[in-house]
């Protein structure tokens, strides 16, 4: 079992008694582990995590890693690896993904950046005989 260091405690939080179905990790902390079944996870700090959820939240300070599934994802920080959006994936001005990206619809603000190979769920494959139509390099940029 991958093993989490806080380096403030204070600076997790979920909610109380077994209810557990949101998670805080502040911007003091570095994670490595694996989430699941949450409702809602919110990162202000560094983590490198298996992570499965309804909602992820990744604020200006946050940098993630690892392989992310999610229905809806707003990304302010870092995000890098294998990243599954069911619903609404969406790239705030200094937001950046990096990896292999999946995602049902796409919002990306001006300033915010994708690259990587980037899916839309419910699009058709591309073949393998044209990788190059299915990497793809975004930015958005003033």
């Amino acid at each position: 079992m991958p093993k989490s260091k806080r380096t403030t405690s204070s600076s997790v939080k979920s909610s109380p008694k077994g209810n557990a179905t949101g998670l805080v990790v502040g911007s003091s902390v570095v994670l490595k582990g694996e989430i699941s079944n949450a409702k809602e996870v919110s990162i202000d700090g560094v983590a490198d995590v298996q992570l499965t959820a309804e909602k992820i939240v990744i604020g200006k300070t946050g940098k993630v890693t690892g392989n992310i599934k999610a229905q809806s994802a707003q990304v302010m920080g870092s995000l890098s690896g294998d990243v599954t959006v069911s619903n609404t994936l969406t790239i705030h001005s200094e937001g950046s993904i990096a990896g292999k990206v999946a995602y049902k619809m796409l919002d990306i603000k001006l300033g915010g950046q994708i690259k990587g190979d980037i899916q839309a769920i419910g699009s058709s494959p591309v073949s393998a005989s044209a990788p190059q139509q299915n990497k793809a390099t975004v930015s958005s940029k003033s």
